[in-house]
C-alpha cells in the first residue's frame, strides 16, 4: 500500500485483530491480509470513536481481557493520529455527504 493519510474505520482493525470463526477461512484470510496491508501504512488517522468501538467489539466478540484492551489502545495511539470529533468535523462531513450524495456512513474526510 502507498503511504499517505488515510482514515481507517473500525471494521478494518477488527479484521486485523479478531479471528472471527463465523467467517469462512478463505474470506477471513483475505480480509485479514487486506487489513494488515492497510494498517501497516504510515499516516493513519483514527478517531476516539474508532478506538472505543474496536475496544467494545474486542471485549464482546473476542473476549479480550482488560490487559489486552489496554495493549490494543496503546498500540493504536502509538501508530495512529487519533482525532476527537468536533463541530467543525461534523459540519464538514455533512457538507461532503450533501455535496457528493454519500450515504450516512461517511462521517468525515480528512486531508
Amino acid at each position: 500500500m502507498s503511504s499517505g493519510t488515510s482514515f481507517i474505520d473500525m471494521n478494518v482493525w477488527l479484521y486485523r485483530l479478531f479471528d472471527d470463526n463465523k467467517m469462512e477461512v478463505a474470506e477471513k484470510t483475505r480480509k485479514r491480509d487486506i487489513a494488515i496491508a492497510i494498517t501497516q501504512t504510515e499516516g493513519i488517522i483514527i478517531s476516539t470513536q474508532v478506538v472505543n468501538e474496536v475496544s467494545a467489539n474486542l471485549l464482546k466478540k473476542a473476549a479480550f481481557n482488560e490487559g489486552q484492551i489496554i495493549a490494543v489502545i496503546q498500540s493504536l495511539y502509538r501508530r495512529c493520529t487519533v482525532v476527537e470529533f468536533n463541530l467543525t468535523i461534523f459540519e464538514s462531513a455533512s457538507d461532503i455527504r450533501s455535496r457528493y450524495n454519500f450515504g450516512s456512513s461517511l462521517l468525515v474526510m480528512l486531508k
